[in-house]
């Protein structure tokens, strides 16, 4: 190695340290890693290693997942919807996908509402027969 060069090792983010920065739990963690949207490298001790990356990958990831996306879909998206300098054909596709699954939740809500005035239809005609 050439003496003038530093090498800066930053530690490795434990699954603990992870988790209470990123409000996951270690089973979230473990499915995120098993579903493709986090790669963390492992210590000689077979342990995670964690980085700075995988925090906002995590952060990113559960923003997702919240706004409705599958752990699949999620896996394939968070790095073009949330990373930088990303081609415009893969945004392009990215809108694609987060269209196609908003009218999947638009076809599930209005199933729900549905679901909803019937329920308010048995409750009213139970209340009349009392």
């Amino acid at each position: 190695m050439n003496p003038d060069i530093s090498v800066i090792v930053k530690p490795a983010i434990r699954m603990r340290d992870l988790c209470a920065r990123t409000g996951a739990t270690p089973r979230m963690i473990r499915h995120y890693e098993k579903t493709g949207i986090l790669a963390p490298g492992r210590q000689s001790n077979g342990y995670r290693a964690f980085t700075e990356e995988d925090v906002q990958t995590v952060l990113d990831a559960r923003c997702l997942i919240e706004a409705g996306l599958s752990a699949t879909e999620t896996a394939e998206l968070v790095g073009i919807v949330c990373g930088e300098g990303v081609p415009p054909e893969e945004l392009d596709a990215a809108l694609v996908r987060i269209a196609e699954r908003r009218t999947v939740l638009d076809e599930r809500i209005d199933q729900l509402v549905s679901a909803r005035a019937k329920l308010d239809e048995l409750r009213d005609h139970v209340q009349e027969n009392r």
